[in-house]
């Protein structure tokens, strides 16, 4: 990435599909807290490397190395991209980053070499993990209708949440679990919580 950049505003919203996290990063958006400085953004990115990588994900047989390679690169690109708004101090909201790739890592991959391809992202400021029950995330997913994508079945969803909390359940620094089984505005309530207490003491929140 060049030159060390500040990741401190850079907040991550973790979790399954159906946790909320598209909701809650757009109620983050409005809310007066954050409005006037912040903008959201995702993985995989609006980039080459992200269409690429949802090019590979529409296959009906995928790779995995290849799919976690492609995350990891999107990654690197898109915290190019997002270089800029640092720089002039906004606080960035991403839908997903590098622990996705654990949670949803195909079991033929060692957590290892994700690790190893996974080295050169820097930790971001803050990771807000959505806790959210799999029947929970699954109702949600019914509800708002549409397709369902390669990863929005049940079985997946319970994996990668099992996946999730083994990651965080040593509870690490700069990590926090947020309960997504309550409502969006409950939600935002623990996420703001967490947020302001982290810009506050990194000396980040005007």
């Amino acid at each position: 990435m060049g030159e060390v950049v500040n990741m401190r505003r850079f907040i991550v919203i973790e979790g399954a599909d159906g946790s909320g996290k598209s909701t809650l990063v757009q109620r983050l958006l409005k809310n007066i807290r954050y409005e006037e400085r912040s903008f959201s953004t995702a993985q995989p990115s609006q980039l080459s490397t992200g269409a690429l990588l949802r090019q590979e994900l529409q296959k009906k047989k995928i790779n995995p190395p290849l799919i976690s390679l492609l995350f990891a690169a999107d990654r690197l690109a898109h915290l190019e991209f997002c270089r800029h708004y640092l720089e002039t101090g906004a606080i960035i909201f991403c839908d997903r980053y590098v622990d996705s790739n654990f949670a949803y890592r195909d079991e033929s991959l060692e957590v290892e070499w994700l690790e190893q391809i996974e080295r050169f992202a820097p930790r971001p400021g803050l990771t807000l993990y959505l806790d959210v029950k799999p029947e929970v995330a699954m109702a949600r997913i019914h509800a708002r209708g549409g397709k369902l994508d390669t990863y929005e079945n049940e079985e997946t969803i319970t994996k990668v949440i099992a996946n999730y909390q083994k990651r965080f359940e040593p509870r690490p620094e700069g990590v926090a679990w947020i309960n997504a089984n309550l409502s969006p505005e409950e939600v935002e309530i623990q996420a703001c919580q967490v947020i302001d207490h982290h810009l506050k003491t990194s000396g980040e929140l005007r």
